[in-house]
């Protein structure tokens, strides 16, 4: 299986190359005002109207490509977006407004750099030259203060011998697998830490837009630093057992609409409606599926209903008690409501995994042909193969 991988690198840009991302941007915007004019969205039209316009600018061939291909992507999606009758007001015209570079022609590799056309070099540390090694570079994107680099390899996919559940929820991630083990993993100082950026933005007084936006944008910055670097512990952790037992990786579907359980007027308090809209759960759902892919391990989505009401032992409506805790009237069980979940999951994992593996196939001699229908006093008999009862009788 050929997975996909981005390993992204901060670095200080040159004067040429700002220029040369300016000059991209440009040609970007351009296109996107061409398709929309034209009302073309796909890349073969859109080439087909905008790349003799390009011509005006000083550069190579391949960046008039690659521009053509991100606005391509970018008119796709804007008509994506339009096509949603709630959000078609809020829908603006796109424009490109910071600077950028992408390519994936002619990207080379030598003596820790990465060498891009027209003279562009950009100095790699070993992380990233430790991560792309062995690998096949597709594509490279460059911004103002990062450069990315998609590289392609090849992963053996491993035979799952078991299942590994997941229930996530704001405060931890708790997973059962089927080998016996339950375990938390907290994610208190992910919560912790978004409650106090939080009070520091709220003791800002300046009515000054420019300074507001940049300190909130700081501890925005260090508060999504935190949250990332938390979660990618925890996911690491989880993939890191699951590939050394064998298991396949099961969560929840993304819920739909779970943002309007938490606004303005449901009766709800501020806090506690910041502390649920802040809750990471997409990032970490991200993370799992591409480490999955990344080391071989089946990741699969179940559906998430019922999977904290019903009981793990016999199935049956749960009922809430203090602490977090659920009671099942029907078998006297008492249960953490995390573990409860986590252990649907699971259950749910290995119907949906090995059901699908061992359905029966049967031979193509065994097939029945149907009954007659005209002639009713008839004995039907059904034909079988008894090919190996011979040898079973013998």
């Amino acid at each position: 299986m050929r997975v996909l991988e981005a390993v992204k690198q901060d670095f200080s840009p040159e004067a040429t190359l700002l220029s040369l991302m300016d000059t991209f941007r440009k040609m970007v915007n351009d296109c996107i005002r061409i398709g929309l004019e034209e009302n073309k969205t796909s890349m073969k039209s859109l080439s087909l109207v905008s790349y003799s316009y390009l011509k005006r600018y000083d550069v190579k061939s391949y960046y008039r490509l690659c521009a053509i291909s991100r606005a391509a992507g970018i008119l796709s999606n804007y008509r994506k977006s339009l096509r949603k009758k709630v959000r078609r007001k809020c829908v603006k015209k796109p424009y490109c407004t910071k600077r950028m570079l992408t390519t994936c022609y002619q990207i080379k590799i030598e003596n820790g750099n990465l060498l891009l056309p027209q003279g562009v070099v950009i100095r790699l540390n070993d992380y990233v030259l430790r991560k792309i090694k062995g690998t096949a570079i597709r594509s490279v994107t460059v911004s103002s203060g990062t450069v990315s680099i998609c590289n392609a390899k090849e992963v053996d996919v491993i035979q799952c011998n078991g299942v590994l559940g997941i229930d996530m929820n704001y405060e931890n991630i708790t997973f059962s697998d089927t080998l016996g083990d339950i375990k938390h993993l907290p994610m208190a100082d992910i919560a912790d830490a978004k409650i106090r950026y939080r009070k520091i933005k709220s003791h800002f007084r300046r009515s000054d837009v420019r300074i507001r936006k940049e300190i909130f944008g700081k501890y925005g910055k260090l508060q999504a630093d935190k949250t990332h670097s938390e979660i990618h512990k925890f996911t690491s952790r989880i993939i890191k057992h699951a590939k050394k037992n064998q298991l396949a990786v099961v969560m929840e579907e993304e819920l739909k609409d779970i943002r309007k359980l938490f606004q303005k007027g449901n009766g709800q308090g501020v806090d506690f409606r910041f502390k649920l809209n802040s809750w990471a759960r997409g990032e970490a759902r991200r993370q799992l599926e591409y480490k999955g892919k990344r080391e071989g391990v089946m990741v699969v989505m179940i559906s998430a209903r019922g999977t904290s009401a019903k009981c793990s032992i016999c199935g049956n409506k749960t009922f809430p008690e203090e602490n977090r805790m659920l009671y099942c009237p029907n078998c006297k069980t008492r249960i953490d409501r995390d573990e409860n979940a986590a252990i649907n999951i699971r259950n749910r994992g290995l119907e949906k995994i090995f059901s699908a593996r061992f359905k029966p196939v049967g031979l193509s001699v065994e097939a029945v042909r149907g009954n007659p229908v005209k002639k009713l006093p008839t004995e039907v008999i059904l034909r079988a193969d008894d090919s190996h009862s011979s040898q079973i009788m013998t």
